[in-house]
């Protein structure tokens, strides 16, 4: 429930929440790797995961990571476009609108303000923060975030696919194409 908690949900809508988001334009689209890619975020109330999945054939694989990290490592450097940003922003804004006719989430989000803030804070609120967050703040946060450092890389699927030994060569990579 932090400062920047708006923020990073921007980024990982701009990132990978939609059809029009970097990940899914790049990777799926263009490249045509991938089954499904996605980034999301999840925030607790003393930490949180920020997660990019992709679905995609075991002939793929190698090169889903390879070509994955660097959509990532181009957000982190340049940031994303003001569209990227306003697209990300509306579509949050409509899950927000959205989600308050379904009473499970409408719970989850009583829940949700009572753990993160300790109060109830109205849709309108949260609506306003979101359309508040700037192209520049997210690229501030995309610099910091996405530290290769700090980074996990999880392969599931048939080893014979990218044996251990691979998987650790593409990894490597993944560093090295990282570093400036």
């Amino acid at each position: 429930g932090g400062p920047n908690r708006n923020v990073l949900s921007v980024l990982a809508n701009a990132l990978g929440g939609t059809m029009s988001s970097r990940l899914f334009t790049e990777v799926r689209e263009k490249r045509g790797l991938v089954y499904s890619i996605s980034a999301e975020q999840t925030a607790f109330s003393d930490a949180g995961l920020f997660v990019v999945n992709a679905a995609a054939s075991h002939a793929n694989a190698r090169r889903t990571v390879l070509e994955t990290v660097a959509v990532i490592k181009e957000a982190a450097d340049k940031g994303f476009t003001e569209e990227e940003v306003e697209i990300a922003k509306e579509n949050l804004v409509g899950e927000l609108v959205l989600s308050m006719e379904s009473p499970s989430a409408r719970m989850g989000r009583l829940a949700r303000n009572e753990v993160f803030y300790g109060k109830q804070r109205p849709a309108a609120a949260s609506i306003e923060r979101i359309r508040k967050v700037s192209a520049t703040r997210i690229a501030h946060l995309g610099k910091k975030l996405f530290d290769p450092d700090n980074a996990l890389l999880c392969l599931l699927g048939r080893p014979s696919s990218l044996p251990r030994s691979e998987a650790r060569r593409v990894g490597k990579e993944c560093r090295s194409r990282w570093s400036p």
